[in-house]
């Protein structure tokens, strides 16, 4: 009789689960995880998004578009207290980063073969940024999952030609995007991918396939008319705005003024917010006209602007390790923090740089590897090079906009590898 789970995936979850609870134990990052010092702003203003929908008549909150608020605010239609809402958190980020792991295995597995395929998803459950950001509610650790999904899906389209999967990595697009912004401009590459293979199916077998594309679709346009209603714009998020205006424009405006960053954007964002009544079509006009100026005539600063941002997210830290607090008054927590913190802005600085080495030893390696294969390769590498490209608006975040392209890359250089030492066997063995 076969097994409803195989035997290797339990071996691969216990491994992996005996590690993240190993490194949140040593961290207290259960206990931290209801902590009032321990939440940071943008995952208070998760927590709000979240009271907005399932407490004030499904209104949409400014900066944090519908897709996680929906997931984490479950708990409120119980009228459950803060602290059960910290640990449902918990529980969505812990299960959305143990799926991820299979994910890993999966798709690496699909292509190479079991060996490979758990080296890979070991590897991604080791990486502390990944661990530690999932005891908060932020969205990385749910946006992780949803781009390795839509990976996942590409190399199995690639592979079998099955336009299920076309469609169903297009579904997971739209469904990234009412979790975090900033994939609308993944938009319409992803309709113009996904539209063409309709026009070669029969009406009839193709049905479902358009059904899932405008259930995609509709999200989407879901999430931008309520912004419309709530708000006046017809927008997925005021957040690239406050980024455009908060971050980089106040980081620009410091590089020619030599006035400190953080005075140059506290006035910013008290002259934003200052009133009672927060004009947010106001704001979004003020974003777009102040970015303009910038580019136009404070080019340089702001591409230097941009520069830093780019290498200080590829060198940052785990915030949810170094916000940790010794709640249980432990011997030697601060020394193992210290050493977990490191390693995360070593693992964060490693993935970041992978991106252009496996792009590289992919451009060496091409005619090694099969069309499919290095095609998907190349999709993974737009995807993470596009995520690393966006958070380059922002500034002093850590890790946090990094470690999602972290499975990305270990599926990309794992099946490098694979071909790689295949190809080496395949020369010296004749």
């Amino acid at each position: 009789m076969k097994r409803i789970i195989p035997g290797e995936t339990i071996v691969l979850l216990l491994i992996a689960v005996s590690g993240y609870f190993i490194v949140t134990v040593l961290l207290q990052l259960f206990e931290n995880a209801s902590s009032n010092n321990y939440i940071p702003s943008d995952a208070e203003s998760y927590y709000n998004a979240a009271s907005y929908l399932y407490q004030h008549n499904f209104k949409s909150h400014p900066t944090r578009p519908m897709g996680y608020p929906l997931m984490i605010g479950l708990p409120l239609l119980f009228n459950l207290n803060q602290a059960d809402l910290h640990y449902w958190v918990y529980g969505v980020n812990v299960t959305a980063w143990i799926l991820t792991v299979l994910l890993v295995f999966k798709t690496v597995r699909m292509v190479t073969n079991i060996h490979w395929g758990f080296g890979a998803a070991i590897l991604f459950s080791l990486n502390i940024g990944n661990i530690g950001i999932s005891n908060q509610a932020l969205t990385e650790t749910v946006y992780t999952l949803t781009i390795t999904a839509i990976c996942y899906h590409v190399f199995k389209y690639l592979m079998h030609k099955h336009t299920h999967h076309r469609v169903l990595a297009f579904l997971l697009l739209c469904i990234s995007i009412i979790i975090r912004p900033a994939g609308i401009f993944l938009l319409p590459i992803g309709l113009l991918l996904v539209i063409p293979p309709f026009l070669r199916l029969p009406a009839r077998s193709s049905l479902k396939h358009v059904f899932m594309v405008l259930l995609g679709l509709s999200l989407v346009n879901i999430q931008m008319c309520l912004i419309k209603m709530d708000y006046g714009n017809y927008t997925i998020s005021y957040n690239g705005k406050l980024a455009l205006y908060l971050y980089i424009g106040a980081f620009a405006e410091n590089l020619k003024t030599g006035t400190p960053v953080n005075t140059i954007k506290s006035g910013r964002y008290h002259g934003l917010f200052s009133g009672t009544d927060v004009d947010w079509l106001q704001i979004n006009q003020l974003a777009n006209d102040d970015f303009k100026d910038q580019v136009f005539n404070n080019t340089s600063n702001v591409l230097q602007a941009f520069k830093i941002n780019l290498m200080m997210n590829a060198m940052g830290r785990s915030s949810g390790i170094c916000m940790a607090q010794n709640l249980r008054q432990r011997d030697r927590f601060d020394q193992i923090k210290r050493t977990f913190c490191s390693i995360s802005r070593y693992q964060n600085t490693l993935y970041s740089m992978s991106i252009i080495g496996g792009l590289l030893l992919s451009l060496i390696l091409w005619r090694k590897i099969p069309p499919e294969i290095i095609t998907g390769i190349w999709v993974c590498s737009g995807i993470a090079i596009y995520i690393v490209l966006i958070s380059a608006f922002s500034y002093w975040q850590g890790d946090r906009f990094h470690i999602v392209i972290v499975p990305l890359m270990l599926i990309n250089l794992t099946l490098i590898a694979f071909y790689g030492v295949k190809s080496f066997v395949r020369q010296f063995t004749g």
